[in-house]
């Protein structure tokens, strides 16, 4: 995706009642996001878009460690 610009499409698959009925992408500055898009509604009647952004690398977060600290710390090999 080109830097600074956003694509936003319906949502033809919804998984839930709550799934967003729009979404996206947007980079900013060379950074990617997704978008999660809802049509609002002001108290005076007018409609609007509002959503979430969310880093497209957060999925990506480093793996959780195969064994806790407190296991770790646990056993009888601490070298010190």
């Amino acid at each position: 995706m080109k830097e600074n610009t956003f694509a936003l499409r319906k949502n033809t698959k919804p998984k839930t009642e709550k799934s967003p009925p729009y979404l996206g992408s947007v980079n900013v500055n060379g950074v990617e996001y997704w978008l999660s898009g809802f049509i609002n509604e002001n108290e005076d009647g007018s409609k609007y878009f509002g959503g979430f952004v969310n880093l497209k690398d957060a999925a990506r977060s480093p793996a959780k460690p195969l064994v806790s600290a407190k296991d770790a710390l646990d056993g009888d090999d601490i070298p010190f």
